[in-house]
């Protein structure tokens, strides 16, 4: 496989230094090519169980409310996703919800603390 398992922790780097010279050196050894996207097994496990048993049956009734209660075709959603990882849960979360409301104006912004893995997500 082309992808790189999702790293535990990286003592060695601080997100603010491994990030700055990333960004200010595109030729930077820390820069990630599309193949070295990470990858998390318990996260593909787990993606289908919490949307369909926990996001499901609390986010889409409230989009479901929002859209009434504004008398609106469609809904507006703002996500701020804290630890995203390697980006699983945040593609199927994404595509799940656009899924079951095509109607939904939907602004996700994943985040992490590990500069690997905002690499991996962007």
């Amino acid at each position: 496989s082309s992808k790189r398992p999702f790293p535990t922790s990286n003592p060695k780097s601080s997100p603010s230094s491994a990030m700055s010279s990333t960004k200010n050196n595109p030729d930077s050894e820390n820069q990630l090519s599309p193949s070295d996207i990470l990858e998390s097994p318990s996260a593909e496990r787990n993606k289908a169980p919490i949307w369909d048993m926990v996001l499901k049956p609390v986010v889409l009734p409230i989009i479901q409310q929002s859209k009434s209660d504004e008398n609106e075709q469609t809904a507006k959603l703002t996500v701020l996703e804290l630890a995203a990882g390697s980006g699983v849960h945040t593609q199927h979360f994404v595509s799940s919800l656009l899924q079951e409301n095509d109607h939904l104006r939907l602004e996700w912004h994943p985040s992490d603390p590990d500069p690997a893995a905002r690499i991996s997500i962007d």
